[in-house]
């Protein structure tokens, strides 16, 4: 948990923080355009659920090679 003061976050507990405090707040934005942190939420559940559907199950590891940019 608290090691030296600092919590141990993961990125999925970074993700659900702000779309709980901050839904409507920019989480990106790239190109002039706008995500706010409860469009990311709704964008990693459907490539989620995608994976799932694809057969990776938890603890299987997947990689991905992209530029850096939030339309993928």
């Amino acid at each position: 948990m608290a090691q030296g003061g600092l919590m141990r976050l993961t990125v999925v507990d970074f993700l659900k923080h702000h779309i709980r405090h901050t839904p409507n707040a920019t989480a990106t934005c790239d190109a002039g355009t706008r995500r706010t942190w409860k469009d990311l939420g709704d964008r990693v559940v459907r490539l989620a659920s995608g994976f799932v559907a694809a057969g990776l199950e938890p603890g299987k590891r997947i990689g991905i090679l992209a530029t850096n940019a939030d339309y993928y």
